[in-house]
């Protein structure tokens, strides 16, 4: 029998139903936007801002954004900033806009600098018009919709044709990896972690959980689950006092099922830092309109 919390309880975003859709989709919802569910996620964000070394994704989107030079930038998923700052300090001078779901991080923002604006919204409905920015952008935010497609098309609408979308996100699927899903009999402790805590059984069967079962279940999520498959059994739902990176993950996020989506509705794809070492692991997108 599997321990309840290991069952892999993934559907797709595409064909689930959509009570069970917008339930997971409500508190995710909660989780991001309300000021006592965040507090932890946010104090984790925040205990990371620091001046990136050259290889940082924290430096090469600011670089690839100043490259660009847009007139009038958009970042969805702002946070409390950090970016913001990040692409001033290295000479951005465009109109920069953020959108976040959390009223009260905005309402920070607005305090911290008022020299740009905020917005309090998410992916699935922007307050601009369509054809409005030169370049958008979503650093690890794509990997927490429950509707990924959805929020895509919503992020290229607001773009100019020629314009560009930027994606950093993690590829689970090339990493044969999810951190959302829990292993063993514990969460968020790897098996190395856990034996030297004397926890043997779960050791051997959360060594057991991440080298076959999780990795072939990955291999395989397109086939057996759907388009943009999503984990609707979160560790961050399981264990509300745990918080670790991407134990929120919700989209089993994948660079080839982004390219080959966005190639399908007729967009241009460029991977502008390649997509070998690190970045197998990980996606740095341009989706060109």
């Amino acid at each position: 029998m599997i321990y309840k919390n290991r069952r892999f309880d993934w559907i797709s975003s595409k064909t689930a139903s959509k009570s069970v859709l917008d339930e997971l989709n409500n508190k995710l919802s909660d989780f991001y936007s309300k000021p006592k569910d965040r507090q932890a996620y946010q104090t984790m964000l925040d205990a990371i801002e620091q001046v990136p070394k050259e290889g940082d994704f924290a430096y090469l989107l600011p670089k690839l954004i100043l490259d660009t030079n847009p007139a009038k930038l958009l970042e969805v998923g702002c946070g409390s900033g950090r970016l913001y700052r990040q692409i001033h300090a290295m000479g951005f001078k465009g109109e920069y806009h953020g959108a976040e779901v959390a009223e009260y991080i905005i309402q920070k923002n607005r305090e911290r600098h008022p020299e740009s604006n905020w917005i309090c919204a998410g992916a699935y409905k922007l307050p601009f018009y369509s054809s409005e920015f030169d370049m958008a952008y979503a650093y690890f935010v794509l990997e927490h919709l429950v509707f990924p497609e959805n929020g895509l098309i919503e992020m290229l609408r607001v773009i100019k044709p020629g314009g560009k979308l930027v994606l950093v996100f993690p590829d689970f699927v090339a990493t044969k990896r999810l951190e959302s899903q829990e292993l063993g009999l514990s969460p968020v402790l790897n098996a190395k972690e856990k034996l030297k805590k004397g926890k043997i059984l779960d050791a051997i069967i959360s060594l057991y959980d991440s080298k076959i079962r999780l990795r072939k279940a990955l291999e395989n999520v397109h086939q057996e689950v759907g388009a943009f498959p999503l984990n609707n059994n979160l560790v961050c739902f399981n264990h509300p006092n745990i918080m670790s990176y991407d134990i929120d993950a919700v989209y089993i996020a994948s660079k080839v099922e982004i390219k080959q989506w966005a190639l399908s509705q007729g967009h241009k794809v460029n991977f502008p830092y390649g997509v070998d070492g690190e970045l197998d692991g990980k996606a740095f997108i341009e989706i060109i309109k």
